[in-house]
């Protein structure tokens, strides 16, 4: 279904836990607009991981009074895994301009639902857009109550539309959005507030959910039953079947990590999904990727440092290192 972050002027910005929570139910790609200070509106989307995506957020350093759309994106219709289909797209009928994952344009659009059935290679949401909102009479004239009207009227039930105007703000279109009454900020939907993380140990074994509130700590859902989360409050994305402890050899209290390496925290032992163990891979570099341990062995002055001041709870940097 996907789910769309509003921020307004003047609203906080949503927490990485909240962002954590959104991909983990919308692990198919996402991406972000905002105004410019021209009146414009600028689209950066094609995020296939949450990484990426929460790297690209940290180089725009948006403070409480921009304006930003954020969605992340569950295919339905068209390439599934596709960096093109996510969104927010901008209002034009040019399948290129749709297309494109760094663009500027005057309005743009982020979409939860479902409106149509998509082809081979468009999503649902492109089409509505090449078709209906790309046209210049409704583009042109979204401020118009009698727009505004026909286009309430003409989404399906639990269709949602984020429409942004470079000078005119954000408007909304569709039923029962929330908003949280602390940050200021709107969603389309409630999976903001929970995501789903991995447990192998008591009953149930599998994906449960687990509130926004609590995902920086081990919990118990039942009794015996315990769930983790990586390093930075993160959850554990992507569903897979936990392998043994090539160390141990237990199968209790390990947990999946969303970029592929895994951690048994009986005897801390990290490992790949060929089960090929990870000997200077710390417990705390939880949710990074292998590609990424390879370069901080290999030396990348860059990253060390990203890795320094996002992983330990002072900012001094890792104590392992």
């Amino acid at each position: 279904m996907c789910i769309i972050i509003v921020k307004n002027k003047g609203a906080e910005l949503p927490t990485k836990e909240v962002l954590a929570n959104c991909w983990a139910n919308n692990p198919d790609g996402a991406g972000y607009m905002f105004k410019t200070e021209d009146k414009k509106v600028h689209i950066k989307k094609g995020f296939m991981t949450l990484k990426s995506l929460i790297k690209s957020l940290k180089k725009e350093n948006f403070q409480v009074e921009d304006t930003v759309v954020y969605h992340f994106r569950i295919g339905t219709s068209g390439l599934t895994k596709s960096k093109s289909n996510t969104h927010p797209f901008p209002l034009t009928r040019s399948i290129n301009k749709l297309k494109q994952l760094d663009i500027i344009a005057l309005r743009a659009v982020a979409h939860n639902g479902i409106i149509g059935d998509g082809s081979k290679k468009l999503s649902d949401t492109m089409e509505f857009v090449r078709d209906i909102l790309g046209d210049g009479a409704v583009a042109n004239n979204l401020h118009r109550k009698s727009i505004q009207m026909l286009i309430n009227d003409y989404l399906e039930s639990n269709n949602k539309l984020a429409i942004l105007d470079g000078r005119r703000g954000v408007t909304l279109f569709g039923e029962k959005w929330e908003i949280d009454k602390v940050s200021q900020l709107w969603f389309s939907n409630d999976g903001w507030k929970y995501t789903y993380v991995y447990t192998t140990k008591g009953s149930p074994v599998g994906w449960t959910s687990q509130d926004v509130g609590s995902i920086k700590h081990t919990t118990s859902t039942t009794a015996g039953d315990e769930t983790l989360t990586d390093q930075f409050g993160f959850p554990y994305e992507t569903p897979k079947e936990a392998p043994y402890c090539p160390e141990c050899e237990r199968d209790d209290k390990i947990c999946v990590d969303s970029f592929e390496v895994w951690y048994c925290d009986h005897c801390d032992t990290s490992f790949d999904d060929d089960g090929e163990v990870l000997d200077d891979y710390p417990a705390t570099w939880e949710g990074y990727d292998i590609e990424q341990y390879k370069e901080y062995k290999e030396g990348d002055s860059d990253f060390v440092d990203e890795v320094h001041s996002l992983n330990s709870d002072d900012g001094s940097g890792l104590k392992d290192l």
